[in-house]
């Protein structure tokens, strides 16, 4: 599979900010490429929706991608949620 194209649909669905959106971006969370979860991350963050909160925070403590922690704490802290 293309992680392009799997991008590419995580920047679309936060731009477009349907809450329908938050479970598919939610598995893409889990994606192969670290790229493809900081983008979900910021989608979820724009969307803001609170389901996110747990999954984001579990990738927050998996990740050793600084960029993609980066994106989970910006997607947490839309989400009004502290991070320690």
């Amino acid at each position: 599979e293309d992680s392009g194209a799997r991008r590419d649909v995580a920047i679309a669905l936060g731009e477009i900010g349907d809450k329908h959106a938050v479970m598919p971006l939610i598995k893409a969370l889990g994606d192969e490429d670290y790229n493809v979860q900081g983008w979900a991350a910021g989608a979820l963050g724009k969307i803001g929706d609170r389901r996110a909160v747990k999954p984001l925070v579990k990738l927050l403590k998996a990740s050793e991608e600084v960029a993609v922690r980066n994106a989970v704490k910006g997607a947490l802290d839309k989400l009004g949620h502290e991070v320690k």
